[in-house]
C-alpha cells in the first residue's frame, strides 16, 4: 500500500512540474517510500526509489540522507550488490556537492568518488562525477585526469566533453586545439537540445 501511495505521488508530482508545486508531491512520495521501508527493514529497493525520487525532485538533503541510511546497511563492494553501492556512492557524493561542502567534509566526499571509481572503473558517468567534485575542490589536475577517463569510455557522452572542456578552459588552454574540438562538440551538443540543465548551467557558472 506505501508503494502504491508513493508511485501515485510521483505520478502528481510529475504533473505538477510546471506549477512549482511539485516538491511537496515528491516529499510526499520519498516518505511513502520510507514508510514501505520501515515495514521491510533489509529490502533495499524502497530505499533506492525514496532516493531517485528525492534526486528528482531535487530533494537534495534528502538523498544524502536516504545514501547514508543505505551505505550503514554494510554493502559489500562485489557482484550487483557492489554496484548498487558504487551508484550510492556516487549519487551521494554529487547531492552533497550540490548542497555544499564544508571545507572539513572535504576529504570524505573525495573517498566516496574514489570508492565508486574503484568498485565501477569502466563508467563513465562516476569518472564524470568524480571530476566535479575534484573540480569543486580546486584539483584541476585530479578533475582534468578524471574527466579524460570519463571522456575516454564514453568519447560522445556530454558530461566527459563539458567537464574537460570546463578544467581546460580553468588551467588557461583557453585556445588549443584539443579545447577548440571540445568547444565544437559543445556547439554542437548545444544545436541539438543534447546538453542537459545541470551541464548547460556548469558551463555559465565557469562564463563559458
Amino acid at each position: 500500500a506505501c508503494t502504491l501511495m508513493a508511485r501515485a505521488q510521483v505520478i502528481i508530482a510529475r504533473d505538477l512540474r510546471e506549477s512549482g508545486s511539485a516538491s511537496a508531491a515528491y516529499e510526499n512520495a520519498v516518505s511513502s517510500y520510507m514508510r514501505a521501508a520501515e515495514l521491510d527493514p533489509t529490502n533495499l529497493l524502497p530505499l533506492l526509489d525514496a532516493a531517485s525520487y528525492a534526486a528528482e525532485g531535487k530533494l537534495n538533503e534528502r538523498v544524502v540522507e536516504i545514501y547514508d541510511r543505505i551505505l550503514a546497511m554494510g554493502l559489500g563492494d562485489d557482484g550487483d550488490i557492489g554496484r548498487i553501492k558504487a551508484m550510492v556512492l556516487n549519487n551521494l557524493a554529487m547531492s552533497r556537492v550540490r548542497i555544499g561542502v564544508q571545507s572539513d567534509d572535504q576529504q570524505a566526499v573525495l573517498a566516496l568518488v574514489e570508492h565508486a571509481t574503484r568498485i565501477q572503473p569502466d563508467v563513465a558517468s562516476y569518472w564524470g562525477t568524480r571530476g566535479w567534485v575534484e573540480l569543486e575542490f580546486g584539483l584541476l589536475e585530479a578533475a582534468e585526469s578524471s574527466f579524460r577517463r570519463s571522456f575516454t569510455l564514453n568519447p560522445n557522452g556530454a558530461e566527459g566533453i563539458t567537464g574537460l572542456f570546463i578544467v581546460l578552459y580553468t588551467q588557461g588552454e583557453t585556445d588549443t586545439s584539443e579545447t577548440r574540438r571540445l568547444k565544437e562538440r559543445l556547439d554542437a551538443l548545444r544545436s541539438q537540445g543534447d546538453l542537459e540543465e545541470e551541464l548547460r548551467a556548469k558551463l555559465e557558472s565557469f562564463g563559458l
